[in-house]
């Protein structure tokens, strides 16, 4: 039977003998690689070589929005993981990470497109202001900035991973289509989507900097993994806020996700554990009638199942699901030394599972 449950990661548990450090900002989390991240935005405003102005106001426009830049910054601090290597970051580490930061930028572009989003942390998108045809475009310019900076880094295993990622990324996409409005899903199928749409472009951050900076093949694996469970824990999370999260800090209402009929992990885990699970599928089908006829009533059925989900057991035991993918995943940072970039992944992976946004 479900309990009612406290909301929030702090509420978390570690595992035994692991204690979380102190709630530290991204800002200061990030700085070992703040120069690098400065060259990545550097090398990212340089190239605007479309003669179309509001194409150019547009990639301008997103940039300038900048983003918590997780993912480059991963790729950078990997890259930096071992002393032997040279103190400054060789410029195909920073190509990487750019490309890692436009493969991401246009995913958000189209998933607004997909999604029909009209803001994203609380800001109008492109497709808002955009023809659905002319936004689609623009991220299509952005895949091909990303794959202008991958191939900066001249190194031919790195570009197969980046292809990859590419190749993922569209699966994730399709599957998620798929599987709007079906709220029965096996978990299974939820960890495959996220893994595509979230987990590889972490991933291809992660791995890409071993391969750049030439690491053993067992710490090249290592570092993979890492960012597949870094990937997951942190879209986990994302999935946990937009039922507990507050909408100053998303810039979108609580429950956004399963208002555009995408059943995530919270959601699962109630329906999996809720004592009378027929009678809650029939009252998803029955709220899921209005959804077209008369959209206002589908709102507030949500809005319902919002306040359920986060009375439940849900919550925290996806919580306890990210904590799980984020032990996995500093687990794989024990062959390298204890260094600075290697204390800053540590706090990330915690970091992630106490934000609000």
């Amino acid at each position: 039977m479900f309990r009612p449950a406290r909301t929030g990661a702090d509420n978390v548990t570690t595992s035994p003998g692991a204690a979380a450090p102190p709630r530290s900002d991204l800002v200061s989390l990030l700085a070992p690689v703040a120069g690098d991240l400065a060259r990545v935005e550097a090398m990212m405003a340089h190239r605007d070589v479309t003669n179309l102005t509001s194409l150019r106001t547009a990639y301008k426009g997103i940039l300038a929005r900048g983003g918590k830049r997780l993912r480059p910054a991963m790729a950078l601090l990997c890259a930096g993981l071992l002393p032997d290597r040279e103190a400054e970051l060789p410029n195909a580490v920073i190509a990487l990470a750019a490309a890692v930061e436009m493969l991401h930028t246009a995913t958000l572009v189209h998933d607004d497109v997909i999604d029909g989003s009209a803001l994203r942390r609380g800001a109008p998108t492109l497709n808002s202001v955009w023809s659905r045809g002319s936004t689609v475009l623009a991220g299509n310019y952005m895949f091909g900035q990303a794959s202008h900076f991958i191939a900066l880094t001249g190194h031919a295993r790195v570009i197969q991973v980046f292809s990859e990622t590419l190749r993922e990324l569209v699966e994730g996409e399709i599957l998620q289509m798929h599987a709007m409005h079906e709220f029965q899903l096996a978990r299974n199928s939820y960890f495959h989507r996220i893994a595509c749409k979230t987990s590889s472009i972490f991933r291809v951050a992660t791995e890409g900097a071993a391969l750049l900076q030439s690491f053993s093949a067992d710490r090249v694996r290592r570092l993979k993994q890492f960012g597949v469970r870094f990937g997951l824990a942190f879209q986990v999370v994302d999935d946990i806020l937009d039922y507990t999260g507050d909408q100053a800090d998303l810039g979108k209402p609580a429950g956004s996700d399963l208002l555009s009929g995408h059943c995530t992990l919270p959601f699962f885990l109630y329906v999996q554990g809720h004592p009378d699970r027929e009678t809650l599928i029939a009252d998803i089908r029955e709220a899921s009638s209005y959804r077209n006829r008369e959209p206002a009533v589908w709102a507030d059925r949500i809005r319902s199942f919002v306040v359920d989900v986060c009375a439940s057991d849900a919550i925290q035991e996806s919580y306890r699901v990210a904590r799980g993918h984020v032990d996995a995943g500093l687990a794989c940072l024990d062959l390298f030394p204890d260094s600075e970039g290697r204390q800053a992944l540590t706090a990330l992976g915690h970091e992630i599972l106490r934000r609000r946004a």
